[in-house]
């Protein structure tokens, strides 16, 4: 074989593997990028959540003190939801700081939640012994801001699900459980409900 053929077997083999190394230069960025979306993505749902769940913690204040007046003998049951409230509050700096969160932590999270939850509900119901209380147009409207916020936690909690799980998918399948590790990306855990969490928090007078 002549020098020139060599040549030319050399110069397709070099622009042969250029192009496979382009081909999978493109496919790892967009790759990477669309792992990058996802995860962000999965930040944003979870910021809705703790916004939505940072919403009711700032109504207990409020709902405490429009309670406070009529409840006098119930005062272990404005206690316990103010205590709720401030270990809760402890909770939400870890949460908003690390992306990767554990299973633990999600369930330590939640637990605290549906606890303060379960603390309101009991409130409510304790406010069925004083009709001045139910009269009162404050607590009312404290009520009514309460249900919705409960339903907009249910909803983005639905919301973050879905999108954990599409993130997961993408780092799980080909090519992106050979990308994801290389940065660090990890499987996120779901926010379960508990049994009767999803309900929203509801009175009737």
């Amino acid at each position: 074989m002549d020098t020139s053929k060599k040549r030319k077997i050399i110069f397709f083999v070099v622009i042969a593997d250029l192009i496979v190394f382009a081909v999978l230069g493109i496919a790892f960025l967009f790759t990477y990028n669309d792992l990058v979306d996802a995860n962000n993505r999965v930040d944003e749902a979870r910021a809705q959540i703790e916004t939505a769940y940072q919403r009711r913690a700032d109504l207990v204040p409020n709902l405490v003190s429009s309670v406070k007046a009529y409840v006098k003998h119930e005062k272990s049951v404005l206690e316990n939801i103010t205590k709720l409230r401030a270990s809760i509050n402890s909770l939400m700096p870890k949460s908003k700081g690390d992306k990767n969160l554990s299973s633990k932590d999600i369930k330590k999270y939640m637990e605290s939640q549906k606890l303060l939850g379960g603390a309101i509900k009991q409130l409510f119901a304790v406010s069925e012994n004083y009709p001045d209380l139910k009269a009162s147009e404050n607590f009312l409207a404290l009520q009514d801001q309460l249900e919705g916020t409960e339903n907009r936690i249910n909803m983005t909690r639905q919301f973050y699900n879905s999108t954990v799980r599409k993130y997961n998918t993408k780092v799980k399948r080909f090519p992106g459980n050979l990308v994801a590790p290389l940065f660090d990306m990890k499987v996120q855990p779901f926010f379960k409900s508990s049994k009767g969490s999803s309900e929203a928090v509801k009175v009737k007078f």
